[in-house]
Formats: C-alpha cells, sequence, structure tokens
C-alpha cells in the first residue's frame, strides 16, 4: 500500500470514528465536515470489510480460574463487564465480545 493510500486510510478511519462519536447523521456529518457522502459510504464499507490487524502483544492465553465467583473485563470505552466465572458464562461473554469486536 503506498503512502498517500495509507494517510487517506487513516484519515477515513478517524472520519468514519468521528461520525459515530458525534451523534450526527451521515448527511450533516459529511456537510459540517466537507466530505463527499458517496466517498465516506465507500470508506465506511471498505474498512468494515478489511480485516482487523492484531494487537500486538494481543493474544488468547489459557486461564484457569480457583476460587473467584468472576472476572472482570476492562473495555476500551471504560465500562467494566463483571462475569460469573462458570464455564458457560464466561464462553457467552467472550463469544459475545468476539462478535462485537468484529462487527460493523
Amino acid at each position: 500500500m503506498s503512502k498517500r493510500r495509507r494517510i487517506a486510510r487513516v484519515r477515513w478511519e478517524e472520519l468514519v470514528s468521528e461520525q459515530r462519536a458525534s451523534g450526527q447523521n451521515i448527511a450533516a456529518f459529511c456537510r459540517s465536515n466537507d466530505v463527499s457522502q458517496n466517498s465516506f459510504y465507500l470508506w465506511r464499507r471498505k474498512l468494515a470489510n478489511e480485516p482487523k490487524p492484531a494487537q500486538s502483544g494481543a493474544s488468547f492465553i489459557p486461564v484457569e480460574v480457583v476460587g473467584v465467583k468472576h472476572f472482570e473485563i476492562d473495555l476500551p470505552c471504560g465500562a467494566t463487564l463483571r462475569i460469573p466465572s462458570d464455564e458457560s458464562s464466561m464462553s457467552l461473554a467472550l463469544a459475545v465480545l468476539l462478535k462485537l469486536g468484529g462487527s460493523e
């Protein structure tokens, strides 16, 4: 990927993220940021279809839970998810988080 394309991709990632956080609909956001709605939709689709790069150092490791009633996951948004430590609750929570992490 060329340097110019990487810069454009990063800028569109920022714009798509800003639009989601802004609460504005896409038309209003594009007008206020002087960008084409067609380009916005095109880049949003491209970015959604790109495989998500693995974060450096991020991986799953086996965990054995002993003597605790719950475990907590600190989410990037600042929320903490508290989940019972039984196997079915943990499996369900991880499945949901993986599904949500891969959406949009």
